[in-house]
């Protein structure tokens, strides 16, 4: 075994991996995140152009506002650490009934975006949350 500076390189190349893995997962964390605050604030203020998307799907603009708070609170969810899986969940289900509603309408192009938020969501939080790592390996632990 090699030392650099008095630590075992394997013991520093973890910490690098590890260190690396955590930003990645932020990164990607406020990719989704700021995907989704467009899309609240799109709900809160009735943007003119999203209320028009909003009833070509089908619903009323009625109930845009009550939508836009369901959305943030999963963010919320999301953002606080205690409660990130939670919000995930949340989040997943959310964008769940998005990609059904253009799966509905039949387009499928408009539904990569809830898809994708919630891919980015899903990896952000996988990457910076070792608890569920250990919960869902990618791959075995090889050794000791």
């Amino acid at each position: 075994m090699k030392f650099a500076g008095g630590v075992a390189l394997h013991e520093y190349d973890a910490a690098r991996v590890k260190t690396w893995m955590l930003w990645s997962g932020r990164i990607l964390s406020a990719f989704g995140v700021l995907i989704c605050l467009s899309s609240i604030f799109a709900k809160l203020t009735h943007d003119g152009s999203y209320v028009r998307q909003w009833e070509r799907l089908g619903y009323s603009e009625s109930i845009l506002t009550g939508v836009g708070l369901v959305q943030l609170s999963g963010i919320v969810l999301y953002l606080i650490p205690s409660t990130s899986v939670l919000g995930t969940v949340v989040m997943t289900g959310y964008l769940g009934g998005a990609i059904s509603s253009w799966v509905r309408l039949g387009e499928p192009t408009p539904m990569m975006v809830p898809l994708s938020t919630c891919l980015l969501l899903w990896a952000g939080l996988y990457l910076r949350e070792e608890r569920l790592q250990s919960l869902l390996p990618l791959r075995k632990k090889t050794g000791p």
